[in-house]
């Protein structure tokens, strides 16, 4: 399987380039705000071990064999060094152990003074959960899978259907 790992200002793949993500995603990982972003093929471990205090996440993609990744994922969970989510069916996100979208948001929280109780968290897929959990009112948006769904606080439409918005008129009694 290719891996592909990132940092701030490159792509380091293991097989092939990440030609695989969808467009949105192609651009945002492959270009930088000159609109550029360098490539570095990966040729094995030890020189991966060499990057990794400038890699920061990094993403499996296999479209064509939901066994082999559900494989690859139980045994990155089972090591415990990663944490290991995914935005969609075909895909394995890897991050730090020690990050996460919820450290993401305590840090922020701490930094500025806010108490948890006053943070809204919104997600759709299973790599928020964490986050939902970490924040005071965690909130699905109405494309998200039933399972995240029963997980957080309150439900709202979908992000095409601006859900988010409506949340927060319909929380703060602004209509």
């Amino acid at each position: 399987m290719s891996v592909n790992f990132f940092s701030t200002d490159k792509t380091f793949y293991t097989k092939e380039k990440p030609w695989m993500l969808s467009r949105l995603a192609r651009v945002r990982v492959m270009a930088d705000k000159n609109g550029s972003r360098s490539f570095s093929h990966v040729k094995d471990i030890d020189e991966l071990h060499g990057l990794s205090d400038q890699i920061i996440n990094g993403i499996i993609i296999d479209r064509n064999d939901p066994e082999k990744l559900a494989k690859v994922r139980k045994e990155l969970l089972d090591h415990d060094l990663l944490n290991v989510s995914s935005s969609s069916p075909d895909n394995l996100e890897l991050i730090p152990r020690r990050i996460s979208k919820a450290t993401a948001v305590r840090a922020i929280s701490d930094q500025y003074g806010i108490p948890v109780e006053r943070t809204i968290g919104f997600g759709n897929d299973m790599n928020d959960l964490e986050m939902l959990k970490a924040v005071g009112v965690g909130v699905t948006m109405g494309n998200s899978p039933d399972v995240l769904k029963a997980e957080t606080d309150f439900t709202t439409d979908s992000n095409l259907e601006d859900g988010l918005p409506k949340f927060l008129r319909k929380y703060f009694e602004l209509d």
